[in-house]
C-alpha cells in the first residue's frame, strides 16, 4: 500500500493541476475561457476532462473512388485535377480530383480561393478525408476535414474523438485541448482514471473502440459512488437534526372527512399515513410524494398540514406558476374556511396596502395556510413559526431555492411532490436522501382516456368532432407548441390558431400563453372554468394544476415535438370526471423513429408511472427529470437505465463505508478528490479516522 504521505502529496498534485482554471491552459486564454465553461458546464481543467465524445468516426482506407458509397467516411489517395471558382455568391468552389478509378469533386464554403489554391496545386498527390454524398449522379465531399501530403498521411487518425461542441469551439481545438490536458495528468493515484480517460478520448484502433464502454463505466462507477456519498451523508446528517414531535390538540380529521364528496384511495391512505409516522419520529421530514396525474396529490397536502396547524404551527405550500397557485388556493381557501382556518395568497401580483397588511398577518402567527410561488422567497416574508413546506412540482426547483423555504423555519417538516412519476432506476440516484411515498390508485369513477394519434391533414374531421363535443356541453383544451408563427419552424403559434378556431365557434374560444400578464390569464382560465369559454388554446402553461371536470378532449398540435412525460402531463387535464374523455395527438408526417415510439406509447397506456419508465429508455436519463431547473447535476459518465447495476452496487458500498469503524488517510483523500471532480459536497461525510 502506498505510504499515506507520499499519498497526500500526489493528491495535492492531482488536485493542482485538474481543479485548476482552463484560462491557465495554453491555447485558452479568456475569451476561448468563457465559451468553453458555457460548453463544458465548468471552468476546470477536469471539466475539460469529462467532456465525453459523443461518437467515433473510423476513417476508412478506401482503395477507390469507384468504391466510395453515399455517408461513408472514407480516406482516400487522389490527384488533384482542376479548380472552378465560385460563379455566384453562395455557390461553392470546387476542385476536381482523381484516382485510377474515377473523379471526385470536393467543395468548399467560404474559403479564399489563394488558400484553396495553396493547399490543393494542380498536379498534386494528395491524402484526403471525409463524408461521400452524392449530387447529381457525382460524387463529392464538402469541406474535407482532412486534406495533407503524402508523407503527412499520419496527421489523419485511424480512428477520431467526435465531441458535442458550441459556437465559436471547433472540434479540432477541442481535440487537441483534451490530448494536452491528458498528456499532463498525473497517474495512478486516483487508480483507473489516466487510463480510462486515455482510453476513452485518445482511441487508436478497433480494440479501444471495444473497451470504451469498460473504460466509461469505471468511471461512471466512482460518480454514481460519489453521488451515493453525498445523498446517504445528507441523510445520515438529517438525523442528528431534532424537531418537535407533532402533536395534535384537537381533531380536524374528525370534522373534515365528513365534508369529502369521495372517499380516500388505498394509496393516498397509505401516503397520508407515511407522513403523520414522519411528523412524530422527532426528525424533520424529507419526503417526496409521486403520484400520477390526477391522483389526488392535492388533497393529501391539505390534509398532511392539518396536524401540524392543530399543534400551532404555519404551513406553506410553494407551486411554480401563478396559475397553479391560485387553483390551490381555490381550494385550500374553501376547505380551511370549513375548519375556520385562514389560507391566503402571495404571488407577484399581491401588491401595496394589501400585500403590506398579509405579511403583517403572516408574522403574527393569523394565517395558518400560506400558498405562493418564488414570492414566499422575499426577504420581508416572515412566519411566526413555519412547521411545515410543501413544494409542488418540485423539479422547477433548484436546491438553493429549497433551502431558502426552509430557512423560514426553525427545522420544519419539507414534502416535495411531483406529477412526473420518477422512474425506479432513478430513485436512487437522484432521490436517495428522501423517502417517497407513491398514488399509483386513481380515484373511482374515473375512466380510461380515449388516446388517438392522427395526422394534421386530417383538420376537418377533428373540427367536426368538437362541434360534437360542444353539442354535450364538453369543454376541449387545444394545446399549440408556440406562441406566433416562425419561419424556422413549421409549426402551429397558439395565436394563429385561436384566430382560425375563433372564425369557427365564435366568443366560445379563448387563448392564454406564457406572455400574457397574469390577469389577462386569470381572468380566460375562470371564464373556462365556469363554462362561458368552451375551448381554450393554450400554450404549454396549462400543463399541470389546472381541473376543469367538464374538459374532455385536448388536442396536442405538433405532439411530435412534445415528450413524453410532457405529453402525458398535459394530458391530464382531462379525464377529471366520469365522463369519457380523449386526447387527440396531431402529428405531421415524416415521423422520427423516437417521436412515433412516443406516440405509440400515449396510445397504449394511461399509466404515468409506466410512461416515466419508458420515457427514461427512449432519453435516457439526461432530460427526464428536468433537473437543470431542479438543482440535480447532469450525470457526465453514468448512463440509465443501463448502469443502475453499478449504481445499486454504489449504493451498497457506501452503506457498508458508512458502517466501517475506520478509513485511511488514503482512502479519504481519494474520496475528497472524487466529490470535488463531480462539485458534491463532502463537508457533512464523517469519516472516522483509522
Amino acid at each position: 500500500m502506498q505510504n499515506p504521505d507520499q499519498g497526500l502529496s500526489i493528491a495535492q498534485e492531482i488536485e493542482h493541476f485538474i481543479f485548476q482554471h482552463l484560462e491557465t491552459m495554453p491555447m485558452i486564454g479568456e475569451k476561448f475561457g468563457v465559451l468553453l465553461s458555457r460548453l463544458l458546464g465548468g471552468n476546470r481543467v477536469i471539466d475539460l476532462l469529462l467532456h465525453m465524445p459523443s461518437n467515433y468516426i473510423q476513417r476508412n482506407q478506401i482503395a477507390q473512388i469507384k468504391d466510395a458509397q453515399h455517408d461513408q467516411m472514407v480516406t482516400l489517395k487522389v490527384k488533384v485535377e482542376q479548380h472552378f471558382p465560385n460563379k455566384r455568391k453562395g455557390s461553392p468552389y470546387q476542385i476536381v480530383v482523381s484516382d485510377d478509378s474515377g473523379f471526385l469533386n470536393l467543395s468548399y464554403f467560404h474559403l479564399k480561393e489563394q488558400i484553396l489554391q495553396n493547399l490543393y496545386p494542380i498536379g498534386a498527390t494528395k491524402i484526403i478525408s471525409g463524408k461521400i454524398e452524392n449530387y447529381q449522379h457525382k460524387k463529392q465531399m464538402i469541406h474535407p476535414d482532412y486534406c495533407v501530403s503524402i508523407d503527412q498521411r499520419n496527421q489523419i487518425p485511424a480512428i477520431e474523438s467526435i465531441y458535442p461542441l458550441s459556437q465559436g469551439i471547433t472540434q479540432k481545438y477541442i481535440q487537441r485541448l483534451i490530448k494536452n490536458a491528458l498528456a499532463k495528468l498525473p497517474v495512478d493515484y486516483l487508480g483507473h482514471w489516466d487510463k480510462s480517460l486515455s482510453r476513452i478520448h485518445l482511441c487508436q484502433t478497433k480494440e479501444d473502440l471495444n473497451h470504451i464502454q469498460e473504460a466509461r463505466r469505471l468511471l461512471a462507477y466512482d460518480e454514481l459512488y460519489s453521488n451515493q456519498l453525498t445523498l446517504q451523508a445528507s441523510r445520515q446528517k438529517l438525523k442528528t437534526h431534532k424537531t418537535e414531535i407533532i402533536q395534535p390538540k384537537g381533531n380536524f380529521y374528525e370534522q373534515f372527512f365528513p365534508t369529502l364528496p369521495f372517499k380516500l384511495t388505498p394509496d393516498q391512505v397509505t401516503s397520508l399515513q407515511d407522513i403523520e409516522r414522519d411528523f412524530v419520529s422527532g426528525i424533520p421530514m424529507r419526503r417526496l410524494l409521486q403520484g400520477d396525474v390526477g391522483s389526488g396529490k392535492t388533497i393529501i397536502a391539505f390534509l398532511s398540514m392539518l396536524p401540524i396547524i392543530q399543534a400551532g404551527f404555519q404551513t406553506a405550500i410553494m407551486a411554480p406558476t401563478e396559475i397553479l397557485a391560485r387553483q390551490h388556493f381555490g381550494h385550500f381557501e374553501q376547505w380551511a374556511n370549513q375548519l375556520g382556518l385562514k389560507a391566503a395568497i402571495l404571488t407577484g401580483q399581491e401588491k401595496g396596502k394589501k400585500r403590506q397588511k398579509l405579511l403583517e398577518a403572516l408574522e403574527a402567527g393569523e394565517i395558518n395556510i400560506l400558498i405562493g410561488t418564488h414570492a414566499i422567497f422575499e426577504d420581508p416574508v416572515i412566519f411566526k413559526n413555519l412547521g411545515y413546506a410543501i413544494i409542488d412540482e418540485q423539479h422547477r426547483y433548484g436546491v438553493e431555492q429549497r433551502a431558502r423555504l426552509l430557512q423560514k423555519g426553525i427545522s420544519p417538516h419539507l414534502l416535495l411532490m411531483t406529477a412526473t412519476p420518477i422512474p425506479r432506476t432513478l430513485q436512487m440516484a437522484f432521490y436517495g436522501d428522501l423517502d417517497i411515498s407513491s398514488i399509483k390508485t386513481k380515484p373511482e369513477g374515473r375512466k380510461h382516456i380515449d388516446t388517438k394519434a392522427i395526422p394534421l391533414e386530417r383538420m376537418s374531421d377533428i373540427i367536426d368532432a368538437l362541434h360534437r363535443r360542444l353539442e354535450k356541453k364538453e369543454q376541449i383544451y387545444w394545446i399549440c407548441p408556440l406562441i406566433n408563427e416562425s419561419e424556422a419552424l413549421d409549426l402551429a403559434a397558439a395565436e394563429e390558431r385561436f384566430k382560425d378556431l375563433h372564425k369557427i365557434f365564435g366568443d366560445k374560444v379563448g387563448i392564454i400563453h406564457g406572455q400574457k400578464d397574469s390577469q389577462s390569464k386569470e381572468v380566460v382560465l375562470q371564464q373556462f372554468q365556469e363554462g362561458s369559454i368552451s375551448i381554450l388554446v393554450s400554450t404549454t402553461v396549462v400543463e399541470v394544476g389546472i381541473n376543469v371536470p367538464r374538459a374532455t378532449t385536448i388536442i396536442i398540435e405538433h405532439a411530435e415535438r412534445f415528450g413524453l412525460s410532457q405529453l402525458h402531463q398535459l394530458r391530464g387535464r382531462v379525464g377529471r370526471s366520469d365522463l369519457q374523455s380523449y386526447c387527440l395527438l396531431l402529428y405531421a408526417e415524416r415521423l422520427s423513429p423516437i417521436a412515433r415510439r412516443r406516440l405509440e406509447i400515449m396510445r397504449e397506456t394511461n399509466d404515468g408511472f409506466e410512461i416515466s419508465e419508458q420515457d427514461l429508455k427512449l432519453r435516457g436519463s439526461g432530460d427526464v427529470l428536468g433537473r437543470a431547473q431542479s438543482g440535480h447535476k447532469e450525470f457526465k459518465l453514468a448512463r440509465f437505465p443501463e448502469d443502475y447495476d453499478l449504481l445499486a452496487r454504489a449504493n451498497q458500498d457506501v452503506k457498508n463505508f458508512f458502517l466501517a469503524s475506520a478509513h485511511s488517510t488514503e482512502d479519504k483523500n481519494r474520496l475528497r478528490i472524487l466529490l470535488e471532480i463531480f462539485q458534491l459536497s463532502g463537508s457533512s461525510i464523517r469519516m472516522q479516522s483509522g
